[in-house]
């Protein structure tokens, strides 16, 4: 969280390794705290997540219970991805991902 920028710049190298370990965590402050960085890192560079945009997806939709403050930024990552795309090809991601993902998103987030 306190070094958002340094994360950015590395996220295509380390945002599914930490994503991964992140999904085997139970839902702790600690957890809340490197997804809020991770978040960050997104906000700042979400270019190079766009190829992992699945395993982003199932690893927000894993958590059971989620401070606000993590949801809104969920929200706005969510938003933010899909304006930055044509609807066809944000209908396509969404088609792409696991049925329970999908209903996450939908129900949770209005996606």
């Amino acid at each position: 969280m306190h070094y958002p920028n340094l994360l950015a710049v590395n996220l295509k190298r380390l945002f599914v390794p930490l994503c991964k370990t992140l999904q085997t965590l139970g839902d702790e402050r600690d957890k809340f705290d490197a997804l809020r960085g991770i978040c960050m890192a997104v906000r700042n560079n979400p270019g190079d997540i766009i190829e992992d945009f699945n395993m982003f997806c199932d690893t927000l939709t894993g958590l059971y219970q989620t401070p606000s403050d993590l949801d809104n930024m969920f929200r706005f990552l969510l938003q933010s991805f899909k304006n930055a795309i044509k609807p066809e090809d944000w209908n396509e991601k969404l088609e792409n991902l696991r049925h329970a993902t999908r209903n996450t998103l939908q129900q949770k987030y209005n996606i």
